[in-house]
């Protein structure tokens, strides 16, 4: 489901899915802040989503080649 316009303030649709699955569970939330306290964190966060929802975390499958992984990680700089 790849569009060009935003989406809920992300730059996609398929950013602010995963954004808001990391976020409003515990146990990922709690491991996307140990990934984007890394170096590279973009590419590591990708690749352990990639790992544990491959087809991504909704029931209809879309693709995680369309998620902007360096948006979902700025958007814990404050944290």
């Amino acid at each position: 489901m790849a569009t060009d316009s935003t989406y809920n303030g992300w730059s996609n649709y398929e950013t602010w899915n995963v954004a808001l699955w990391l976020n409003n569970d515990e146990p990922l939330y709690r491991e996307t802040l140990r990934i984007v306290a890394r170096l590279n964190a973009a590419d590591v966060l990708e690749s352990w989503v990639r790992e544990i929802a491959p087809e991504g975390f909704e029931s209809e499958p879309y693709s995680l080649d369309d998620v902007d992984w360096g948006e979902i990680v700025a958007s814990y700089d404050d944290e």
